[in-house]
């Protein structure tokens, strides 16, 4: 059984976000400038669409998106932006995926060392935490108050566009698609008028793990706050499972 990011969820629904806008930016903007590496033109290079159109739906300003395509490129200088995977296992022996993009690999890797430490985490060998998640496509629409239809006739959309599996967040759906059908779904929804909110590739745990003891709970949620809060840190992939009983009563 196939389980959905769960960090995702609890971010989405309790409205965990990038402290600061130019954290937000400054994350959106180096996507951009991976994904420009293996092409400028949008047109060309489907990662870089995807990229800037979480940009845009960002409000990411068009200046700012165009610097990191140029830096991508070649055609504007600057310290060299790579992208890198750290696997871990965190409380409770709950796995970990930190995808990070940096100028700098040994300050980041140092950093979030520092972090997982912390928090009673630790870093895994190459490959032992990676082959428990297989890509998967993730669509977040707009809140209710921003679509031109009902919650209904949206549900109706959403099993009519192809989608693999859906959640209601209460304040708008979160998509999962198989990964080759993330575009094919984001344009059922465009052309239906549906306003999006994000699309990306994600990573999803093949199983997950029950966590069944409060305070393991309270550290695992400390710990991926932590690490949402580092600017280098672009994307966190789990594969815990915290009931909604049991995440009412910690927040």
């Amino acid at each position: 059984m196939s389980g959905h990011n769960k960090w995702s969820q609890i971010k989405y629904k309790k409205g965990i976000k990038d402290a600061r806008r130019g954290k937000l930016f400054s994350r959106l903007g180096k996507n951009i400038t991976i994904a420009a590496k293996n092409g400028g033109n949008p047109l060309m290079n489907a990662t870089l669409k995807m990229a800037i159109d979480q940009a845009k739906a960002a409000n990411m300003p068009h200046d700012n998106i165009e610097r990191a395509i140029k830096r991508g490129t070649g055609e504007i200088a600057g310290a060299e932006i790579e992208e890198m995977k750290i696997e871990a296992y965190g409380p409770g022996g709950i796995a970990l995926l930190i995808k990070v993009i940096t100028d700098n690999k040994n300050r980041s890797l140092s950093e979030i060392k520092g972090i997982l430490q912390k928090h009673n985490a630790k870093m895994a060998d190459s490959g032992s935490v990676a082959y428990l998640f297989s890509p998967k496509g993730e669509i977040k629409l707009a809140p209710m108050a921003n679509q031109p239809v009902t919650k209904e006739s949206l549900e109706e959309l959403i099993i009519e566009s192809g989608a693999d599996d859906f959640t209601d967040l209460d304040n708008g759906f979160l998509i999962y698609t198989f990964a080759a059908d993330l575009g094919k779904v984001k344009k059922f929804f465009e052309e239906k008028g549906i306003a999006i909110e994000s699309v990306k590739l994600v990573l999803e745990a093949k199983e997950l793990l029950e966590v069944t003891d409060i305070e393991t709970a309270k550290k695992i949620l400390s710990l991926l706050n932590e690490l949402e809060e580092y600017e280098d840190v672009d994307d966190i992939s789990t594969n815990f499972d915290i009931k909604e009983e049991m995440l009412k009563e910690i927040t």
